[in-house]
């Protein structure tokens, strides 16, 4: 591990993207790992035991949160954080805070499909869906009071690179008693963590493709969705060192990470918003919304649909037209 070592320069993520082969390598083992788990069907009893360890992952943050709000530059990340400055919003503000919402939340990956298939038939989908965006949020909070003060400890910068928790987090573990423990607790839950997340993405793919080529059954679907994955990960891992020197200051993993988070997310999310609200039946809407033991339910109805079919698809579109506007009149 390289929080071990005495060298701090050996902390910095730019080895592994250096080195493409070694990202390949890894990415290969992970899906490896994914495609193992779904052929054996232990899919179930493993995100069984991944729930075991979040408990103890989030004990863990929150004493890494501790102290990391104990640095000196905690007063200025906090200003940073919650005191807005408007003269930073840019053309293209709008529509990267949606992306990165629709990221975090997974919209548009099909990840939905895949969870929703463990809800029971009495759960109600928008108390779920509120309780997931809560925790998502106060998730998010959290990793941002750890990370900011180490960021801004290390350099004036303010780092908002996709590396920041690989780059950051290492260094301030390597700087900490008994850092060594934590840095190998800490980044083993979150290997389970991703790993679960994981597990939910492949199996959409599998579901799609067991659909697409029915004679070949599940565990052939599952190699060959295996196979589709690894051979789309070699763009990124090999290509990302020899490409970044011909993008400015960007390497194609955050370039394809822009693309994705930026235009596609939002576009997916509005184009989701406007088919539940205008083609979806108005008795299967109620269903799955109103709860008669619930009154809250149906006096939210009407606001529900209401930004569904208007608010939502409205500030989406105004955020991509004013990112369209922003790349053309910088271009």
């Amino acid at each position: 591990m390289i929080w071990f070592h005495q060298d701090p320069e050996l902390l910095n993520p730019q080895i592994l993207i250096d080195h493409g082969w070694l990202q390949f390598l890894l990415s290969s083992v992970h899906i490896l790992i994914v495609s193992f788990v779904v052929v054996k069907g232990i899919q179930e009893g493993l995100e069984r035991w991944i729930s075991y360890l979040m408990p103890p992952f989030g004990i863990l943050v929150l004493v890494l949160v501790i102290q990391s709000l104990s640095l000196s530059s905690s007063p200025d990340v906090l200003r940073f954080l919650f005191y807005p400055d408007f003269s930073k919003l840019t053309f293209s503000s709008l529509s990267h805070a949606l992306g990165h919402v629709f990221f975090t939340l997974s919209v548009g990956f099909g990840t939905m499909v895949a969870f929703g298939s463990y809800l029971r038939s009495e759960e109600h989908l928008p108390t779920a869906g509120y309780r997931v965006s809560l925790v998502d949020a106060l998730v998010s909070m959290v990793a941002l009071l750890l990370v900011f003060p180490v960021a801004f400890q290390a350099s004036a910068n303010k780092a908002a690179d996709p590396m920041l928790l690989f780059d950051v987090i290492p260094r301030f573990l390597f700087q900490m008693k008994g850092g060594g423990i934590f840095g190998i607790l800490f980044f083993l839950c979150l290997y389970f963590a991703a790993l679960n997340a994981t597990l939910a993405l492949f199996e959409g793919l599998v579901a799609n493709v067991g659909e697409a080529f029915r004679r070949i059954g599940r565990t052939r679907s599952t190699w060959l969705s295996g196979l589709m994955v690894l051979i789309l990960s070699v763009g990124p891992s090999l290509l990302s060192s020899p490409l970044s020197s011909r993008i400015p200051h960007r390497s194609l993993i955050e370039v394809m990470d822009g693309i994705l988070v930026n235009w596609i997310l939002p576009v997916i999310a509005l184009g989701i918003s406007v088919s539940f609200a205008w083609i979806v039946p108005e008795a299967i809407k109620q269903k799955n919304f109103i709860d008669p033991k619930r009154f809250v339910s149906l006096s939210m109805y009407s606001h529900w649909t209401f930004a569904l079919r208007w608010f939502v698809p409205a500030v989406i579109t105004l955020g991509l037209i004013l990112q369209i506007y922003g790349a053309l009149r910088n271009s």
